[in-house]
């Protein structure tokens, strides 16, 4: 059973626009839940949608941030085994969580977050009642932007030489275009009328003087060879329709896109429900009207104004074909991605002599409320798999620690905090240089082992 609610967070308790550059100030303030149960009434899982950056976090801990604390804090309110909790990203590109109005920071700002939304997730799962033979449907299409299918015309989308004044076009697309920290406020641009005002939503950049630092040569060879193709699709789950989009969707072409699929399709729009960061990653994505706001997500796109709207008129066009009777015709063909080569690791494996001797071990008591601190001697992050389980004395044996919904404590729940120390750290002994060698004696001056051609400890 699946069920969305609009609108969901209309005091920006949870998240908020983040964007300044486009009025009226707007996200995508829906909630969507999916509960899947076992044929014997059981919980299977749990889905929870809604957008928010997981920007929450700024350390060298391992976490999911907030979408894995979401997922962390739903787990919680269950006292019986549930196999999965899954928070599935929405049109989160312009919208950040709002953090807490009581002070807390890092972790304890994350736990406050969880405390606080996932409760209301939890009662809005205990209304849904799953029934037997969902409809269930899917289909996707494999895509290859280039300036034609996009739809520039010659003259569109490009950049005009400060020299000899020809309109040269972005042929591969372009990087980094219409950052203000970059160029806004350069007379070359703002002479002309191109210029982006936070304070001003009715400017906008001009064609030809976009700014974009990174052109289309230097990003060609990389973007065209890699990632040549993308893909968008579209999935029916009982009387709900899902929109998948391959990159950070922004909240007005979110609802570009509900309102296409709508009007295409008949769908109820409480029904729809679209998501971002799916099926491949194409930056953030906008409005044509919208990117030529500039600011931020502006410049972390490759294809220019047109290439949000673009998308979102695929994933309308192939969802047609979740009405249409099966006609057994092949889909078309694309490259395959050409992607990295297996194995590849940019800064090369790096041994680790002694992985696995313990640094600190955790005493035999402790108060309540006390941090308990265990730390060893591993591998390379880059290749090795860290993985911790805590384990209770039962009387006669050690069994693995759990919570009443059965799952069992380990490094992978917010109930720890895993962190990586790189030794020697990576200012000391760049990359490519050789990081094998110790530094100075490994007794150190303490006498305490501390061999610094160990690449890192957890």
């Amino acid at each position: 059973m699946l069920k969305s609610s609009s609108p969901f967070d209309p005091a920006n308790e949870f998240f908020e626009d983040r964007r300044c550059f486009n009025w009226p100030p707007y996200k995508e303030d829906r909630l969507f839940v999916a509960r899947i149960d076992r044929t014997d009434g059981t919980p299977l899982a749990a889905l929870v949608s809604f957008p928010v950056h997981g920007v929450m976090i700024w350390s060298p801990y391992m976490t999911a941030d907030v979408p894995g604390i979401v997922e962390w804090g739903l787990q919680r309110t269950f006292d019986r085994p549930v196999e999965a909790y899954f928070f599935l990203q929405g049109p989160a590109g312009d919208v950040n969580p709002h953090g807490s109005p009581l002070g807390h920071k890092g972790p304890q700002e994350m736990e406050w977050y969880a405390r606080r939304i996932t409760p209301v997730l939890r009662s809005f799962y205990d209304t849904l009642t799953p029934h037997a033979n969902p409809a269930l449907r899917m289909v996707s299409r494999r895509i290859a932007p280039t300036r034609d299918a996009i739809g520039y015309a010659p003259g569109e989308f490009g950049t005009v030489n400060p020299i000899t004044g020809r309109f040269d076009e972005y042929t591969d697309g372009a990087f980094y275009c219409g950052s203000p920290d970059i160029w806004n406020g350069t007379s070359y641009f703002t002479d002309r009328g191109s210029i982006v005002d936070c304070d001003d939503p009715s400017t906008e950049m001009l064609d030809g003087y976009y700014g974009c630092v990174v052109p289309d040569f230097l990003i060609g060879p990389f973007w065209r060879d890699l990632f040549p193709v993308t893909e968008v699709a579209d999935i029916v789950m009982d009387d709900c329709l899902l929109s998948l989009i391959p990159g950070e969707l922004t909240g007005y072409l979110s609802q570009n896109l509900r309102t296409g699929l709508e009007d295409a399709l008949g769908w109820p729009a409480d029904k729809i429900a679209t998501f971002g960061y799916s099926q491949g990653h194409q930056f953030y994505l906008l409005t044509e009207w919208d990117w030529k706001q500039g600011g931020y997500e502006t410049s972390i796109s490759i294809w220019g104004p047109k290439y949000g709207d673009w998308l979102v008129s695929q994933a309308v066009d192939l969802a047609a074909a979740l009405q249409a009777p099966d006609d057994g015709d092949p889909p078309p063909r694309f490259p395959e991605p050409v992607g990295l080569p297996p194995g590849f690791c940019p800064t090369g494996f790096e041994p680790a002599l002694n992985a696995g001797d313990i640094v600190e071990q955790p005493s035999n008591e402790y108060e309540r409320f006390d941090t308990v601190r265990f730390s060893w001697l591993g591998g390379y992050s880059g290749a090795d798999d860290f993985h911790v389980v805590f384990e209770a004395w039962d009387g006669d044996r050690f069994e693995p620690a759990g919570f009443p919904d059965g799952r069992i404590l380990t490094d992978e729940s917010f109930d720890t905090i895993l962190s990586h120390e790189a030794q020697p750290d990576y200012s000391a002994r760049r990359f490519p240089a050789a990081r094998g060698e110790p530094l100075y004696d490994p007794m150190g001056a303490s006498g305490r082992r501390r061999d610094r051609r160990l690449s890192d400890s957890g």
